[in-house]
């Protein structure tokens, strides 16, 4: 069941009801919404003052009385049901369950007809009752009635407004034209006259709706295009010549007196007044907002903006002290702030001098006390903490997301350590997690030990660390015996097969199944597993199709294209069944015979091309489309976007030069007649104009090239100004029209954000948190994200354990009981762990290491201790009752069960088919092989006489005999009881086995296993030879009992039963048993001293030389080389020898069949791309240096004149040289290579011709003064904390200012007020300081920094004395989260195990669960009201009052409830829901399976969730697999393409539509890294364009995008630089404890610069930045006086410790010294800043 809780609000009401509605499944964000409606309801009972409202009331007595879902009272038939008369509308009571059923869709009422159905009556709008089901059909799309034509159709008159009632044919309503209203007389696509919208007009010939000229209202007298006289918007006035509307003045509201480009009197928009002379708008003075009385570029008094103050000596707005928001100035100038709540956020007010002083650093609310600001307690930024000694902000731990500070150090707070990291209780640290660890703890010895490790990877035995899984493995464990990392047994990964001996993983070559041969040592691809675009060979190998074909067969020779095989882009296929390209921007094509070519298909020719002669030949240039007329030239609207075609069809000429230009077809070549969005046209219809930056639509202003907002016309998330301007409404808000720029309006905020009614601003809610309205921003309410739970004390949402989706009982980093995730089960801990490694069915409700029910092939469940256990070889009962390596009952085919020892052992009798269980060793069942009968005494097969008919046998006369009849061509000899050929004579040749005697004619029968023949010895016996592996019994003339079972040239001399070496290949005569003569089987050597066979290395063939465990030169198996070790390391994975360029590499023409040599990295390649091109068959040629595209000459690989990367030039010997420092584009001029003119990049300026100079300190754009012969600064081009000077050059703000101003007289840089740098404000001199501790944000007071009212940090209150902000001691009323209840103290404790929502006891101490607020598969005890675990498999249960036993009513997938005992019993196999009356029927199967006819589950195709309608093997149609496709053809699912996500299957053919993640797709719809699609060290980039290519978005950690996107830059070459960009390459961000210099092109420390008896201070107002990279450093020097004083200077110096000068180490500058006793002048060490 689904429940949805519909939160309803009645504005002027207040009062909220809940809606809710069963659905058939359920997931955790509803879990989440309804846990929150019940605690609002919880709340709802114990607020007193919410009684008194009627659905108060409601939610009360269905607490109180339990009735049934959608019933009001159940006062009668009592809780769980409902009385008559009482159910909520659209539902109905049901006489026999004496509950509320639920109507039917789309239905109001149905009494009569019951639940589900409707009556005939009560159907909603748009709906009809349908007499036939009893429900509500939809009548046809924009109807809103049809009674009489039923469903699915429409009545006469009941269409829609702009539709019209189809009578004549579907009954059904059809859309009028584009802006019409109706259309009864002209029809549909048509409009009737005086049926247009506003401001369009009836064409009489086309009967549609043209529109009216720009900014009109109606134009029915003038017609399209034109203006009717009285009907131009505002702001416009109607020109009677040219019957259209101009614009006023642009800054002006209405002109009707003085005209188009004027204003009238009292029209002027806001900060505006009319100029009497010119009769147009003129500005007021700068920051005025009303200039009516001192006119033009003045304003009046009180009209200033905020941050400025009225000058009434200059009548002009002059700016308030810094950080002021109102002011006073007087006829003298001076200047004081007017009130204390003036200064901006991040100051305090000084109420002495009036003025507002910065917060201290990191502090967002401060006050100003006592000559200094403090930051109020809860107001430091995030991961700070205030200190409540001196009101600064102090960093919490590494890893720590909120802190308090106990005076002396900052403390993490429980529950706020960050991802990857773990609480250290006793410090209260968050040290981080190992590596490659996903969650870690801190165990009683205060050591960081791992928990979860990422995929892939398997925890070390002490869990200190997470060690990766082998090559291709999906799950590993640790041997703590061998202390090694193997694969867990078929656990490879898709793609992968495992070879079981050493448990290594090979990857399937281009196949999507393989299995490992042991005959030939490799992974060989299963039938028809081969990739799209490859073929099986009988090898198992999959080799490649010919070019252009997709889908080929091979008889291990000639691979062939099948028949329709050949791509269906750009291919066709001949008789031959191969692919021959298309002719050029050809797509699909024929192959004529006569004259020996393909002609391109009709209509299948590229855009801009049109077919001759059965070729694709161009049109014009920039034309889509030449059908009409032909090549060279263009048709009618055949011209792409932004071209205008010539009269003469022979060119598409550019309109505008500019890309949002849509059209010029009027205006012609370089105009423009419409712009796209956002644009419009300048005067001379040249150019687009952008709008305003937040406008949507604007017009131009008076200069005719600027454009103007329209009125109203302001994007959302702006608000229009009085300049008409879009301002932005307050970060995370959707509309600000009410309280204006900044700001935010009630119930406009974005979701995730918070209104506060006090700063009118949106504020964003926690991280993880899906609400926060009843919290303050940065808080949560209790609605956090799956995998998060609510912390009441923080109300930020802590971290669940990383496998877990509920963790409100148990908490931060824990996991509630049956909540961890698939594959995962609780431990003891609380925390989830990996089920057991052979799991197939989960184990969250077992625990960890546990299982649910069903385990891996060759294992069996034990349902005692929820395990799987491996059972014994050839078993295929399972072992769930004998255990491991035991067998329960049954073996495999071929061998027999030991009901002794338990196991499956000894082979059957060697030609029996259906086993020996119950018979034994060497036995039979009853069935033999063909040419064998079955003899029941004796349970054996015995061999039949030769050519004895199969159904004949020979169970009665015995071995070679026959009993009754023979196969064609041979007569029964009754006599002798064979068969014989006619007459029993032969001509001279028998068969095998048989010897001719030349003197009867006859063949007769040799002996069993001899070679030789037996013309001499006769019947049953051998001449001379036997087969190998038999010895020949010289007496008897036979060959009998088997020589060793590995020995290939017999045991003659040395008899029966002589055993070899186990993998001798050549016996051991001489040597005696177990030793071998020569010669040993693949992967062992001959160990010559001890005559034995001992087993190589792995992947080795030979090792005679090396010995045991290593291998021979050159005998490594093909894809590994010989180490230095002497052992066999793997060759890059598509090579066949590496011995040269070594491990991992490849040799040259060494690469696999259909693989391509790369000479860059030694590598194998599918195909030759970007920077290589194929040299011949086997091996890619690497570009030239630098270059992206080349070309063969004769042999060499040579740049294309276009292939150079930017900021590269092609030379004439084809290679790519550099272009000049600070050039983006050059060329090779008379051998140099030089920069093109006004080429430099944006940080040079050329001062001559190919010489590019670096722009000075600061600046990001420059020129070049002739006339003062430097380069100086571009105006306004200085960068962010810099400003500029008179003379051009850019000087370096104060610390902590964004924005500054520099005075020419005192030569200082002074911030500029409110630009201080993010969480700083500004102090009385200008500098920027911080907030106090925990205070969000701050005033500054004159002397320190204030918190605001009402501002401190979540979980402070602010104190009323001095503002500061303190830890806050006790809960609101009612504010307990979900999962707590609230003492008479006010303190919250949980509520009991396993309930959501509870009250307290009558003593106000225990909480009591309340009803139905038990966990799933919980149920409620009326007696303790405590939840108890419900059975086994049961989801829901009560517990019977009388009995006090659990009683189940709802079951888990696959079990149903037994109405005898109430307890859950199992359905049948693979079957979900069944009838507790039959459960070996099943009524719905699971995923995968179809239901049969006698209620039993039957598998679908392998990959398929449904195959209902295609029957069993099958799969329907849109039911595959995620990674897989249908095929129509077989009705089954096709695995897609490598890489891809989404595929189709179309024609046969197999196409991508949608990568995994982190692939893209190229022109072929191949997926590929983005490093293949671009260039090395690119991991985002676009998909492929029309034209294949791919732009780079982002590059690798330590990389950086180049300005021209052409490359990935390292950031290695910036020593200690973390993050950087290419401009040209600077650091953005240094490594810690490192600054970057103004030019941010080095990193260095900061040197605290002091001299004296102390020397602590580490204040920046003196300090110096020490660029390490160029040898300098921080250094402390002790001076020794003769008076025994000692003193310290610290200072930036290259000094080298040598022998006058002594290291030492120190962490500060006190006179306390570490190292030599001895005084010597002057001792220098590096200091730790």
């Amino acid at each position: 069941m689904h429940i949805v809780i519909t939160e309803q609000r009645r504005p002027f009401e207040g009062r909220q009801t809940w809606v809710i509605r069963r659905e058939k499944r359920i997931d955790h964000s509803t879990i989440m919404w309804l846990k929150t409606a019940v605690f609002v309801a919880a709340s709802l009972m114990q607020l007193s003052a919410v009684r008194a409202a009627p659905y108060g009331d409601l939610l009360l007595a269905r607490a109180k009385r339990a009735c049934a879902f959608f019933c009001t009272t159940c006062d009668t038939n009592g809780p769980g049901k409902c009385d008559v008369g009482k159910c909520y509308q659209k539902t109905v009571y049901n006489t026999v369950t004496k509950i509320c059923d639920v109507c039917g869709s789309n239905c109001n009422g149905c009494q009569k007809n019951g639940g589900a159905k409707c009556d005939s009556d009560q159907c909603a709008d748009r709906y009809v009752f349908n007499p036939t089901t009893k429900v509500c059909d939809a009548c046809a799309t924009s109807c809103k009635r049809c009674t009489t034509n039923l469903g699915g159709k429409c009545d006469p008159d009941q269409c829609d407004a702009k539709m019209y009632f189809d009578a004549e044919s579907t009954k059904t309503c059809l859309a009028c034209g584009a802006n019409c209203k109706g259309c009864n007389t002209n029809k549909a696509g048509k409009c009737d006259s005086g049926q247009c919208d506003d401001r369009y007009v009836l064409d009489t010939t086309s009967k549609t709706c043209k529109a009216c000229g720009q900014s009109c209202k109606g134009c029915d007298a003038n017609g399209a295009a034109k203006c009717d006289s009285g009907k131009c918007d505002a702001k416009y006035v109607y020109d009677s010549a040219s019957k259209t509307c101009k614009p006023c003045d642009v800054y002006c509201s209405s002109c009707d007196v003085n005209g188009a480009g004027k204003c009238d009197p009292g029209k002027c928009s806001v900060r505006f007044v009319l100029d009497s002379g010119s009769k147009t708008c003129k500005a007021c003075g700068a920051h005025c907002k009303s200039c009516t009385g001192n006119g033009a570029t003045k304003c009046d008094s009180g009209q200033c903006d905020i941050y400025y103050g009225y000058n009434p000596t200059t009548k002009l707005c002059d700016s308030c002290p810094d950080k002021c928001e109102t002011c006073n100035i007087d006829t003298a100038g001076v200047k004081t702030c007017s009130k204390s709540t003036g200064c901006a956020a991040g100051y305090a007010y000084n109420s002495a001098t009036r003025t507002c002083h910065k917060c201290p650093d990191n502090c967002q609310q401060c006050t100003y006390t006592s000559g200094q600001t403090r930051c109020m307690s809860g107001q430091c930024t995030a991961r700070y903490a205030v200190r409540a000694s001196d009101g600064l902000c102090y960093k919490c731990p590494d890893n720590c997301a909120s802190c308090t500070d106990d005076g002396s150090q900052t403390r993490c707070i429980i529950g706020q350590c960050d991802a990857l990291s773990a609480y250290k209780a006793d410090v209260k640290t968050c040290p981080k997690c190992p590596s490659d660890c996903t969650m870690c703890f801190v165990n009683t010895n205060g050591d960081v030990k791992c928990s979860n490790c990422k995929d892939r990877y398997t925890l070390s035995s002490n869990s200190d660390s997470c060690l990766k899984c082998p090559s291709g493995c999906k799950k590993c464990t640790y041997d703590t015996t061998t202390s090694t990392v193997s694969c867990i047994l078929n656990e490879c990964k898709t793609g992968y097969v495992m070879k079981t001996t050493d448990k290594t993983c090979h990857s399937c070559p281009n196949c999507d199944k393989c299995q490992w041969s042991t005959t030939n040592s490799r992974a060989e691809c299963d039938v028809n597993k081969c990739s799209t675009g490859f073929t099986r060979k009988t090898t198992g190998v999959c080799q490649q199709c010919p070019i252009g074909c997709q889908s080929c067969t091979t008889d291990d020779t000639t691979v062939t294209c099948t028949v329709g095989g050949c791509l269906a882009d750009g291919y066709t296929q001949v008789p031959t069944k191969t692919c021959i390209e298309c002719p050029p921007h050809c797509t699909a094509c024929t192959i004529d015979a006569t004259l020996a070519k393909t002609i391109c298909a009709t209509g299948s020719c590229d855009a801009g091309f049109t077919l001759v002669s059965g070729l694709c030949v161009a049109c014009a240039a920039n034309c889509n489309t030449c059908t009409t007329q032909g090549s060279g030239k263009c048709d009618t609207a055949g011209c792409k976007t932004g071209y205008n075609l010539k009269t003469d069809f022979t060119a598409c000429e550019a309109c505008a030069s500019t890309q949002q230009c849509k059209s010029c077809s009027t205006s012609g070549k370089d105009k423009c007649d419409i712009c796209t969005a956002g644009y419009i046209q300048n005067d001379d219809k040249t150019s687009c104009v952008a709008c305003p930056i937040g406008c949507a639509a604007c017009s131009l202003s008076a200069d005719g090239n600027t454009a103007v907002c329209l009125s109203g016309k302001c994007k959302q998330s702006y608000v229009q100004a009085t300049d008409l301007s879009c301002k932005p409404c307050a970060t995370g808000c959707y509309n600000c029209d009410i309280n204006g720029v900044g700001k935010c309006d009630p119930d406009s905020c974005k979701p995730n954000f918070r209104y506060e009614t006090t700063g009118t601003t949106c504020s964003a809610c926690a991280t993880n948190c899906a609400n926060c309205d009843a919290n303050s921003g940065t808080k949560c309410d209790p609605t956090c994200d799956v995998g998060y739970t609510f912390n009441p004390a923080t109300q930020l949402c802590d971290r669940c354990d990383i496998h877990c989706s509920i963790c409100d009982t148990n908490r931060a980093n824990k996991c509630d009981p049956e909540q961890c995730t698939s594959g995962y089960g609780l431990d003891a801990s609380n925390t989830c762990q990996p089920c057991d490694a052979h799991c197939t069915d989960g184990c969250t409700a077992e625990g960890a290491n546990k299982c649910q029910s069903t385990c891996d092939a060759g294992y069996s469940f034990i349902s005692a201790s929820k395990t799987c256990v491996k059972c014994g070889d050839h078993c295929s009962s399972g072992c769930a009752t004998e255990g491991v390596n035991k067998c329960d009952s049954a073996c495999d085919t071929g061998y027999w069960f030991d009901s002794t020892n338990k196991v499956c052992t000894a082979a059957c009798d060697a030609h029996c088919t259906d086993g020996c269980t119950a018979e034994g060793a060497g036995k039979c069942q009853s069935t033999c092989e063909t040419g064998y009968s079955f003899i029941d005494a004796s349970k054996s097969c015995i061999q039949c006489g030769v050519h004895c008919k199969a159904s004949s046998g020979c169970a009665t006369e015995g071995v070679d005999k026959c009993d009754s009849s023979c196969d064609t061509g041979y007569w029964f000899d009754s006599t002798n009881k064979v068969c014989t050929a006619g007459a029993g004579k032969c001509q001279s040749t028998c068969e095998t086995g048989y010897s001719f005697v030349d003197a009867s004619k006859s063949c007769i029968k040799c002996g069993d296993h001899c070679s030789s023949g037996c013309a001499t010895e006769g019947v049953n016996k051998c001449d001379t030879a036997c087969d190998t592996g038999y010895w020949f019994d010289s007496t008897n003339k036979v060959c009998t009992a088997a020589c060793d079972a590995h020995c290939t040239d017999g045991c003659t001399a040395e008899g029966a039963g002589k055993s070899c070496d186990a993998h001798c290949t050549d016996g051991c005569t001489a040597e005696g048993a177990g030793k071998c003569q020569s010669t040993c089987a693949t992967d062992y050597g001959f160990d010559s001293t001890n005559k034995v066979c001992l087993e190589c290395g792995t992947h080795c063939l030979r090792c005679d030389e090396n010995g045991a465990g290593l291998c021979d030169t050159d005998r490594c198996e093909s894809g590994y080389r010989l180490s230095t070790a002497k052992t066999c390391e793997e060759c890059d994975a598509n090579c066949n020898v590496c011995n040269t360029n070594g491990a991992g590499k490849c040799d040259p023409g060494q690469c696999k069949d259909n693989y391509f040599y790369s000479a860059a990295d030694q590598l194998c390649k599918t195909d030759c791309s970007g920077t290589h091109l194929k040299s011949d068959g086997t091996t890619c040629a690497l570009c030239p240096n630098n270059c992206e595209s080349c070309y063969l000459d004769v042999a060499t690989p040579k740049c294309l004149m276009s292939g150079c990367k930017h900021g590269y030039a092609r030379k004439s010997d084809g290679t790519c040289a550099v272009c000049p420092t600070g050039c983006t584009e050059c060329e090779e001029s008379s051998g140099n290579i030089v920069c093109v003119d006004n080429k430099c990049s944006s940080s040079h300026v050329q001062v001559e011709a190919n010489d590019c100079i670096a722009c000075l300190n600061g600046c990001s754009r420059c020129a070049f003064s002739s006339s003062s012969n430097q380069v100086i600064c571009s105006a306004g081009m200085c960068l962010a904390q810099y400003t500029q000077l008179s003379n051009s050059v850019c000087s370096r703000c104060p610390a902590y200012c964004d924005v500054c101003q520099y005075s020419e007289t005192d030569a200082t840089s002074t911030c500029t007020t409110d630009k201080c740098t993010s969480l700083y404000i500004q102090k009385l001199d200008k500098s920027c300081t911080d907030c106090p501790s925990n205070c969000l944000e701050c005033t500054y007071t004159g002397t320190q920094a204030k918190c605001k009212d009402m501002k401190c940090a979540d979980g402070y209150g602010q104190n009323p004395v001095d503002n500061t902000c303190v830890a806050s001691p006790k809960c609101l009323l009612g504010g307990c989260g979900q999962g707590y209840f609230q003492l008479t103290n006010l303190d919250c404790r949980a509520c009991p195990s396993n309930c959501k929502n509870c009250i307290t006891d009558s003593l106000g101490n225990n909480g009591k669960c309340l009803d139905q607020q038990c966990d799933t598969k919980y149920g409620l005890k009326a007696t303790d009201r405590l939840c108890y675990k419900c059975p086994n498999k049961c989801t829901t249960c009560t517990y019977n009052p009388t009995t006090s036993v659990a009683e189940c009513s709802a079951c888990v997938a696959g079990s149903t409830v037994n109405s005898v005992d109430k307890t859950c019993g199992d359905c049948a196999s693979n079957c979900i829901t069944c009838a507790a009356t039959d459960p070996g029927k099943c009524d719905t199967c699971k995923t995968g399976y179809r239901l049969k006819a006698d209620k039993t589950c039957e598998a679908c195709d392998s990959n398929c969730q449904l195959c209902n309608t295609n029957g069993a093997g099958k799969c329907d149609s849109g039911m595959c697999d995620s990674r897989f496709a249908y095929s129509s053809s077989t009705k089954t699912c096709v695995a897609c393409p490598s890489r891809c996500d989404k595929c189709s299957q179309s024609s046969g053919t197999i196409s991508c539509t949608e990568c995994q993640s982190s692939y893209v797709m190229d022109k072929d719809k191949a997926c590929k890294t983005c490093s293949e699609a671009t260039f090395d060290q690119c991991t985002v980039c676009t998909a492929a364009d029309s034209n294949g290519k791919h732009d780079c978005k982002s590059c690798s950690a330590g990389y950086t995008l180049k300005d021209d996107k052409s490359a990935c830059l390292s950031c290695s070459s910036l020593q200690n630089c973390n993050t950087c960009k290419d401009e040209p390459l600077v650091c953005d961000t240094c490594s810690s404890g490192y600054t970057a210099n103004d030019e941010k092109t080095e990193c260095g420390v900061m040197c605290h610069v002091c001299k004296g008896t102390g020397c602590d201070s580490l204040s920046d107002d003196n300090s110096t930045l020490c660029l390490v990279n160029s040898g300098y450093g921080c250094w402390m020097g002790m001076d020794v006086a003769a008076d025994g004083v000692t003193t310290h200077s610290r200072e930036c110096s290259n000094v080298t410790c040598s022998a006058s000068y002594t290291e030492e180490y120190c962490k500060s500058a006190s006179g306390t010294t570490v190292g030599p006793s001895i005084v010597i002048n002057c001792i220098f060490a590096m200091l730790e800043d």
